[in-house]
């Protein structure tokens, strides 16, 4: 059997790559719509489940449930995905094997019939003058009969090279055979893909419209906020300068007072009235 190392090998040369160069883009385009699918997949899973969870009332409770939906769904396509990489590790090495390398367990046989060949040609062109010569001395029906046993050998030889060749083809035969039932192993994986309902994506493009919103409404919040902080300084501002001012009237106030300690009412209404023209 031929290792990855070895097929690995085998696809880095240019006459494979020039060869095989649409394998490159297939693979990556498959590679993205499963990716692209599991997404979605996810994200059906996710809103089926956020349907059938019931309101109990309890805000903590319901966000520990969708909490426990996003976790378990992210970890159910994690798995799925982990199996979908390893699956397609094995489909690129399918799909990038070199096609003319010969697998270690029919290099015997490949042997066997280049040295057979090999024989039967010498054979056939140095006996060719020496049945010439033997020919000589026989007669019409010997000759035929020599040229039938001749030709014999020549039909058993090509018969043990069909044979052989026929044994090499059961044996590829056998290894595409597995590699086929591979390949349906994968593909049957991936058939539910096609039977999700293109009416569980709308909930999603609901969800993200939503959020979209929400953002939006988060940054006129904080514009909002950032405005209220700015007045809450500007009336904390005025506050102190006011309190300045009412401290520095009372202070001027006790004094006059303190310098009039006989004042009748009259006097301290006209001195308020002073106060407050100043």
């Amino acid at each position: 059997m031929t290792t990855p190392a070895d097929e690995r090998v085998a696809m880095e040369t240019p006459a494979i790559a020039q060869l095989c160069g649409f394998v490159d883009t297939f693979l990556q385009d498959l590679n993205a719509a499963i990716d692209e699918n599991a997404r979605t997949v996810t994200g059906e899973i996710e809103n089926t489940l956020h349907q059938k969870l019931e309101s109990c009332g309890d805000k903590k409770k319901q966000a520990r449930q969708l909490s426990a939906v996003v976790k378990g769904s992210s970890a159910y396509m994690a798995r799925v995905q982990s199996a979908f990489a390893r699956n397609f590790d094995k489909l690129e090495l399918y799909m990038r094997r070199n096609i003319v390398a010969i697998p270690a367990e029919l290099t015997s046989h490949v042997e066997k019939v280049l040295q057979t060949s090999n024989s039967s040609t010498v054979s056939t062109d140095g006996s060719s003058g020496a049945a010439s010569d033997d020919h000589a001395g026989l007669s019409p029906a010997e000759r035929r009969e020599r040229a039938l046993q001749d030709e014999l050998a020549k039909m058993r030889l090509q018969l043990r090279e069909l044979h052989e060749e026929n044994q090499r083809m059961e044996l590829e035969e056998t290894a595409l055979e597995q590699r086929t039932e591979q390949l349906k192993h994968v593909l049957n994986k991936l058939d539910f893909l096609e039977t999700v309902p293109v009416t569980t994506i709308s909930p999603l493009k609901r969800t993200a419209e939503q959020a979209d919103a929400l953002r939006q409404t988060m940054e006129e919040m904080e514009q909002v906020q950032a405005v209220l902080e700015d007045e809450t300084r500007a009336f904390k501002r005025q506050k102190m300068e006011t309190r300045d001012s009412f401290r520095n009237l009372r202070q001027r106030f006790l004094a006059r007072t303190a310098s009039a300690p006989g004042a009748s009412l009259s006097n301290l209404q006209q001195l308020n009235a002073f106060l407050s023209t100043e």
